[in-house]
């Protein structure tokens, strides 16, 4: 029961009733900036098959050219 008192007691003393006015527009506002500040990325699956299908291209045709 002691226990219970004392954690009502520390809840009451510690526990926030409300936010600030102005707290979803300070944490949209950190998001955005997040957001805004990563860079463009690419994909490096999208650049990786590029290289492939040249590479496969290539020796397609080096294939081709020597059983001519």
């Amino acid at each position: 029961m002691q226990e219970d008192k004392n954690l009502k007691e520390l809840l009451v003393k510690y526990t926030v009733k409300e936010t600030s006015a102005d707290f979803t527009m300070n944490v949209m506002l950190r998001i955005e900036s997040a957001n805004a500040a990563r860079p463009y990325q690419t994909s490096l699956l999208k650049h990786k098959l590029l290289q492939i299908l040249m590479v496969a291209f290539v020796l397609v045709c080096i294939v081709l050219l020597a059983l001519h």
